[in-house]
Order: C-alpha cells, then structure tokens, then sequence
C-alpha cells in the first residue's frame, strides 16, 4: 500500500507548525514573565536555527510570575517576622 505524497505532506504540516512554535507554548505554559519576548523572537527569528533555540532557552530558564509571587510572599512574610512590618 503506496502513501499520497500530499496526504503526507498535510499530515507532517501540524507536527512543524507545533514544533515551530514549540518555544512560544512552553513560555506560555510555565507562566514566565517574559512570553512575550519569547512569542515575539520565535515569530520573527524562529525560522533560524540560533533563533529558535534562544527562545527556546529563554523559555525554559528564568523564573515564572509564580515563583516571583512566591518570593515576594516570602519576603514580606520575613519582614515581619522580623517586627520591620514591609519597611526597608
């Protein structure tokens, strides 16, 4: 049994599409500060191997809005424990 080509072709374009933009969906699913920035790099320097992989890796490293919501809490939680009550 002989495959279309062009039935192929229609299914491998989905499978680029995702991974093109592979970088923009991590971004936004860990929540990061910058999925702009990284959105913005994917579209426009994505299609270049250097691109793509910078994106990638700012969309992996770096914290999320989670974790700096976190930290401020910690923070704030510490200061006043500490009797300082926010105040520097």
């Amino acid at each position: 049994m002989e495959q279309d080509p062009s039935l192929l072709s229609l299914m491998a374009f989905p499978v680029l599409v995702v991974l093109y933009v592979l970088p923009t969906i991590v971004a936004l699913g860990r929540g990061k500060d910058g999925k702009l920035l990284v959105a913005l790099l994917n579209l426009l320097l994505g299609w270049t191997i250097v691109g793509w992989v910078v994106a990638l890796i700012l969309a992996l490293t770096g914290e999320t809005v989670t974790q700096r919501r976190r930290k401020e809490e910690e923070l704030s939680l510490m200061r006043a424990r500490s009797g300082r009550g926010g105040q520097p």
